[in-house]
């Protein structure tokens, strides 16, 4: 099959124009699935749309408003580059980025994150996970990999083939996480749009190029 590229846009305004989306909700609109796989995603987030967990009035969303999401499936990873409004090292306690990745009976839960813990020792780390109906697992992915460029308000975070076997997948409940260095707030941005329920989008299967 050759290779089909996807490069979806969603706004605010189409939120609200095509799927009437309640008051509580903020963000973009919900995706179309493409009926065939594609190999790249871009998703549009408007800004000043951070609210925090759970359910609370909006708060500040430095390293947490998402503007920007491409997502790449290339033959040996998968790629993700958020861009923000506003990406500072410090602009949180902590913040990174979560999704999952659906599969037949169980489904990877994936986080990259960066902060400081209670002695002030600042770390970058990434985990797998995978989740069943039963428990959860610890999965082996050593060369899951985050760079954060603060001059260009980006994070991408890489993740190797050998850590997902599946040739085609979906990404689901994407979001961006913080936590402020001020209260326990947990600010929270998805450019899915739905805070209360981003699993009602993915994005369309994702399958490499072909070669």
């Amino acid at each position: 099959m050759g290779s089909v590229t996807s490069r979806i846009r969603t706004t605010l305004t189409a939120a609200l124009t095509v799927v009437g989306l309640a008051a509580g909700l903020r963000g973009a609109a919900p995706l179309a699935i493409a009926s065939e796989p594609v190999s790249e995603v871009h998703l549009d987030d408007p800004t000043g749309d951070v609210y925090a967990w759970p359910g609370q009035p909006p708060t500040g969303g430095r390293s947490v408003d998402l503007v920007a999401t491409d997502i790449r499936r290339l033959e040996q990873r998968l790629v993700l580059r958020f861009t923000y409004d506003d990406l500072s090292r410090n602009g949180m306690r902590d913040w990174g980025v979560t999704f999952e990745i659906p599969r037949k009976h169980d489904h990877l839960y994936v986080t990259w994150t960066a902060g400081v813990d209670d002695q002030g020792t600042w770390s970058e780390y990434g985990w797998i996970s995978r989740v069943d109906s039963a428990d959860e697992f610890p999965v082996r992915c050593p060369a899951l990999r985050g760079v954060a460029d603060y001059g260009a308000d980006t994070l991408t975070v890489r993740l190797p083939q050998a850590c997902f076997p599946e040739r085609g997948i979906v990404i689901e409940k994407l979001q961006a996480m913080g936590r402020r260095l001020d209260q326990g707030t947990e600010p929270v941005d998805s450019p899915f749009g739905d805070l209360d329920d981003p699993s009602g989008t993915r994005t369309p299967r994702l399958m490499a190029p072909a070669s």
